[in-house]
């Protein structure tokens, strides 16, 4: 049957521009092939450049004239369905992004084309055709390489990188063409296995001659003669031979070559013990059954559990990720850091096998690529990652699992900005799935739609096998600096410290904040160093002794003389994980202790390195960032100590408080979930803070019906919906006129649209919290509104007119829809 006529496609560029949909005739000899989901290479422009796009929808006729043709089809399989298609077009509408940005979500990193540029001598020529002496050596590297050669091989060859004028030229004389050839970026790994080339009658005769002549040889022979195929990695080692006499056997045609795609497998070394399902307990096996039904009646529902730490809920998620799997359905997990990877996999990996599939930024691109595949291609049952494993491709999706779900890095701050929750959800309602959000301390938004009805809401309040909640101390640091303390450990957390170390206990202090100092000031004339970048303070690292920025990545040496005033009165001031690392071992001396933070995460598998770290030498001390926070389930841990309470309670975010409780809360939970029942101490110098002290108590209920009566009575989230307008440059005054002529045309486009019933309340413009990052001075505006499809129409209106009618190229505006960064 003949296929479809023409290609709907777009094309791959983020320029708002060309954020439309192309027609190309499909040639009839593509058309069996083109498929939407596909990509394909199209002219496009004036010049007819030939670019990548993708095939979005396939039309019998196009009412558009002068139909350009599609050159080629690149893809041998679909990267995404007609549902994940619907997807995207909802994130477009949904996060105000183009579509190309929502498809690269979707998409597995690295799955881009690269040209590959081949130039081709035409003709013999005379060397009076040729103007210099470097066109000459173009041509004499040509003829010595059978007249073709790749582009950057020339330049190597040549030593020369300025060579494309001279080859221009070439081309324009019609001596040489200029072919471009176009090859996915990431490419399957291969491995080439060897194999007899003569028939089996023949094996003998072959052994009897090498043998006299090359023993080698001879052995290779044998080797083959036992096996079909053997890669010559193996048979040069297995032979104690060499490559030049495998090279020498294919040149007599006594054996061949076969590439073999194999899988760039990052946990093929990684073994785990096979576990079965534990007796649940009489909360557990209440959920667990309730989300059975759900499955089994194919429900998109979603489903909130407020578990308190420890109450066994990843067991519950194995269990019913165990009956998705019996319907012949797929599930997907989805974890808010990197850190927690490395224990959830583990834990599905003995339950599962090699069934499972990781999906994470600490994985090269090459190998997140190889698990797309597999997902794609259904072999596997499980996928286990962070926030973009959202999109992973399992073809029959049953679950979708978000555990932490109250985490904002669940919120994407780069184009698209989406949520995970939001897209679970949507994915759900498309394939008839279930989504099950899980939390300790659920995001008062979630909750919220719980208590409405929208959410299934489920309680689990007693930690697994009865053990006891964690008792835990607030320490007041006014106190102790009263006292004549002067150090960032209390007392009592010294004391408390001490026993765990006698007694051979692991502790985990939290301080969320990397580096050794916050900033650093000359008590002479306050100067404080910042970044010429940015307009935030430079943090002291001492183990590099370098100041840095932590928003643009700029460094410089430690000062020790005021750059403004000449003293020598520097002092570094604040604390973060390296000062706190270098006092315990002031204080502890011969203590084990290790960090986990930006700073030594940055390695592939460094996180699940650390973890293992800890849990296998019985590391004494685990200082970190929000990364331990969570998540983290050690039965010798049973100290928390949290260093400064109160840091995130006085941010410029309506969230703080909900903030400050999950993590006073989520830090707490680590402790005690073994045998021996848990302590925590908190330190702040705001004791009597309500948050605080619900926090103390592991009191959510509490905490949620105080915050949610706050927000109500001042009209934010969940009862209104924040829209961050952000107007960004390198030139301040253009950046303010901008952000004003955006507040001006959004008033201007309600009144056009005849919008004037809308309710919305806008706050600025002001400069941002952080007003300069990477030289870019920023101004926002926030519009607190209803969640209403009419506010949607006029900010896309908005961002088009902005977009369309800038005077200055350096000028951008992003609009993200409840933001979870106001800095």
């Amino acid at each position: 049957m003949e296929g479809k006529q023409i290609a709907e496609v777009i094309v791959s560029n983020m320029s708002r521009n060309v954020d439309k949909h192309y027609h190309y005739r499909i040639p009839p000899s593509l058309r069996e092939k083109a498929q939407i989901g596909k990509r394909v290479l199209v002219p496009f422009g004036n010049g007819n450049k030939k670019t990548e796009a993708f095939i979005m929808n396939l039309l019998d006729e196009s009412n558009a004239t002068g139909l350009k043709e599609i050159y080629e089809v690149v893809d041998e399989t679909p990267l995404f369905d007609e549902k994940m298609l619907d997807i995207i077009y909802w994130m477009r509408d949904k996060y105000l992004c183009t579509c190309y940005e929502a498809l690269k979500a979707v998409l597995p990193p690295g799955i881009g084309l690269k040209a590959q540029e081949w130039i081709t001598l035409k003709a013999d020529i005379s060397d009076e055709l040729l103007n210099t002496a470097l066109q000459k050596d173009i041509i004499r590297i040509l003829h010595e390489n059978g007249g073709c050669i790749e582009y950057n091989q020339l330049v190597q060859l040549l030593g020369n990188s300025r060579i494309r004028s001279s080859v221009q030229s070439l081309q324009r004389k019609k001596i040489i063409s200029i072919d471009k050839e176009y090859k996915p970026c990431t490419m399957d790994k291969t491995i080439r296995l060897a194999y007899l080339n003569i028939p089996y009658e023949e094996v003998q005769v072959t052994l009897d001659e090498l043998k006299k002549k090359a023993p080698v040889q001879a052995r290779m022979v044998e080797i083959l003669a036992e096996n079909d195929y053997v890669s010559l990695a193996d048979l040069v080692a297995f032979s104690q031979g060499s490559y030049s006499a495998v090279n020498s056997l294919h040149k007599k045609g006594i054996i061949n070559y076969k590439d073999q795609v194999v899988l760039r497998n990052p946990f093929a070394s990684n073994s785990f013990n096979r576990t079965t399902a534990f007796e649940p307990t009489p909360e557990q096996k209440k959920v667990i059954e309730l989300i059975k039904q759900k499955i089994q009646e194919e429900a998109h529902d979603t489903v909130l559990i407020r578990g308190v730490t420890g109450s066994g809920k990843t067991e519950v998620f194995l269990q019913v990720i165990e009956y998705v799997i019996s319907k012949g359905k797929q599930g997907i997990v989805l974890v808010p850091e990197i850190s927690l990877t490395p224990q959830m996999m583990e834990r599905f990996m003995s339950r599962f096998g090699s069934r499972v599939a990781v999906l994470h930024s600490g994985l090269s691109i090459a190998e997140r690529y190889d698990q797309w595949k597999r997902i794609q291609r259904a072999e596997v049952d499980v996928v286990v990652g962070a926030r973009s494993a959202v999109f992973a491709p399992v073809p029959n999706l049953g679950i979708i699992i978000l555990d932490e779900e109250h985490e904002h890095t669940y919120k994407s701050e780069r184009a698209p900005r989406y949520h995970s929750r939001e897209v679970a959800c949507r994915r759900a309602l498309n394939e008839k799935a279930l989504v099950v959000l899980s939390s300790a301390t659920p995001s008062l938004d979630s909750y919220y739609k719980a208590q409405k009805g929208d959410y299934i809401l489920l309680h689990m309040d007693k930690r697994y096998n009865n053990a006891p909640l964690p008792e835990t101390y607030i320490v007041d640091m006014r106190e102790e600096l009263i006292n004549g303390n002067k150090s960032i450990f209390s007392n009592r957390l010294r004391e408390e410290i001490e026993f765990n170390i006698k007694n051979k206990q692991q502790t985990i202090l939290f301080i969320n904040r990397r580096g050794f100092s916050t900033f650093v000031s000359c008590r002479n004339c306050g100067h404080v160093i910042t970044c010429p970048y940015c307009n935030i303070s430079l943090t002291y690292h001492v183990n590099t002794n370098h100041l840095m920025c932590h928003y643009c990545g700029y460094r410089m040496n430690n000062v020790r003389i005021c750059p403004k005033c000449n003293s020598q009165y520097i002092r570094h001031f604040g604390i973060g994980t390296e000062k706190v690392e270098q006092e315990i071992k002031r204080i502890f001396p011969g203590v084990s202790v290790i960090r986990m933070d930006a700073d030594t995460t940055g390695g592939k598998f460094s996180h699940e390195m650390l973890l293992n770290r800890f849990r296998d030498e019985k590391i004494d001390i685990l200082v970190g960032t929000q990364m331990v926070s969570k998540g983290l389930d050690f039965p010798n841990v049973t100290l928390v100590g949290i260093l400064a309470a109160d840091m995130s309670l006085n941010i410029d975010d309506f969230r703080s408080a909900e903030r400050t409780f999950q993590l006073i809360t989520q830090v707490c939970g680590r402790a005690g979930r073994g045998d021996i029942k848990g302590r925590a101490v908190i330190q702040t110098y705001q004791p009597e803070n309500f948050t605080i002290q619900l926090a103390k108590q592991q009191d959510y209920l509490s905490f949620y019906a105080s915050e949610i009566k706050i927000r109500e009575q001042l009209k934010y989230p969940p009862f209104s919906q924040i829209v961050s307008l952000l107007v960004h440059g390198m030139k301040e005054k253009e950046v303010i006129t901008h952000i004003n002529n955006v507040v001006k045309d959004f008033r201007k486009l309600i009144q056009i649209n005849g919008y004037n019933n809308l309710c919305y309340e806008i706050l600025g413009p002001t400069p941002a919290p952080v007003s300069k990052i990477k030289n870019r001075f920023r101004w926002r505006v926030l519009i607190k509104c209803s969640e209403d499809v009419r506010i949607m129409e006029v900010l896309k209106e908005l961002l088009d007119d902005f977009y369309s009618n800038k005077k200055s190229e350096d000028i951008s505006l992003t609009i993200d829809i409840n933001p979870v960064n106001l800095m």
